[in-house]
């Protein structure tokens, strides 16, 4: 059962962050901090996510989504609260949207 203290954020990030390995880079954090949801690119050439988590995890992801991986240059983020039901206890790439 999903705790009360479960966050869902919607994020849209804009920049530099496709073909930078962003997709992978933020699986990998959410997968070690153990936070749920998805990740895809746009055909925008933005980046969309949903996470799922304690509210200090998801503040400390969406910290880390401002700066992004190495080759990234992240201009914006766009946060918004979600209530997409997400069933499922990891983290995944969504194909192209």
């Amino acid at each position: 059962m999903e705790s009360l203290c479960n966050l869902k954020k919607h994020l849209i990030i804009s920049g530099k962050v496709q073909g930078v390995g962003y997709r992978y880079w933020l699986q990998s954090l959410s997968t070690k901090l153990n936070v749920q949801g998805w990740v895809r690119n746009l055909k925008t050439g933005e980046v969309e996510a949903v996470v799922i988590g304690e509210e200090k995890i998801i503040q400390e992801i969406i910290n880390h989504c401002k700066s992004g991986p190495a080759n990234s240059l992240v201009e914006k983020v766009q946060i918004s609260n979600t209530n997409e039901e997400h069933n499922k206890n990891y983290f995944e790439i969504y194909p192209t949207e």
